[in-house]
């Protein structure tokens, strides 16, 4: 009994030792191994970044108030770059809730068959974009895949540069407003590597803008932007 407990101190700190690194070894492994673990590579949480860039439509339905007696009605389209940047973070399994900000640029924006009473003119402007920002989420599905769903509620700056009755020479003044707005985007991501993804997405704006002329006259603006966008994601 006495040789049992006269073995040296160096042995049983080694045997302790040992038994306290496989304890901790095990427990890491463990927590490894979870599939809910914080920052486990290609699974969707902590800090959210997304980045992305394509193509669209602007299209925004107009009308003014009364200019000597009526309204003028036009339907503004052109060809869009989209872009998008939106920061936030994962509060649930696969749920992002942060802010972002939707870009619309139209270039060689024009109004078709524009009316004014009975006459009926066309107009070519220089550019018409469209700004939301606002709070936004991003849901996962399956938070270690890529199909995702997006949306944000915010508010909406729209401005249409300066233009011209076509073949007249005479001017249109430049018009800006805000808005409400909506943004709504379904996508899919393929991971690249721990954290970082590239993907696809559709994404629609809507939006209802109040605007004026240079020279005061107002126009309510019924916004449509539909396109498709690359993306890339960190999360």
């Amino acid at each position: 009994m006495m040789r049992r407990m006269d073995r040296p101190l160096g042995s049983q700190v080694a045997r302790y030792n040992t038994r306290w690194v496989a304890s901790a070894f095990a427990a890491l492994l463990f927590a490894w191994a979870s599939p809910a673990r914080a920052g486990a590579p290609r699974y969707h949480d902590g800090l959210y970044l997304r980045l992305g860039g394509g193509l669209g439509h602007l299209s925004s339905s107009a009308e003014s108030e009364a200019v000597l007696g009526n309204p003028v009605e036009a339907n503004v389209t052109a060809l869009s770059l989209l872009g998008e940047l939106a920061l936030g973070a994962t509060v649930s399994d696969g749920l992002v809730l942060g802010g972002g900000l939707f870009v619309h640029r139209g270039f060689d924006a024009r109004a078709d068959d524009a009316r004014w009473g009975n006459a009926r003119f066309d107009v070519e402007f220089g550019t018409a974009n469209v700004y939301l920002i606002g709070p936004m989420l991003d849901y996962y599905v399956q938070p270690s895949s890529g199909f995702h769903l997006q949306g944000s509620l915010g508010w909406t700056l729209l401005s249409l540069s300066e233009g011209e009755f076509s073949d007249s020479g005479v001017d249109i003044r430049d018009q800006s407003g805000a808005g409400p707005g909506l943004v709504v985007g379904l996508g899919y991501e393929w991971w690249i590597s721990s954290a970082w993804s590239l993907g696809v997405l559709g994404r629609v704006t809507l939006a209802s803008v109040d605007a004026e002329t240079d020279d005061e006259v107002d126009f309510d603006h019924t916004v449509l932007c539909p396109g498709a966008l690359f993306t890339a994601t960190f999360n």
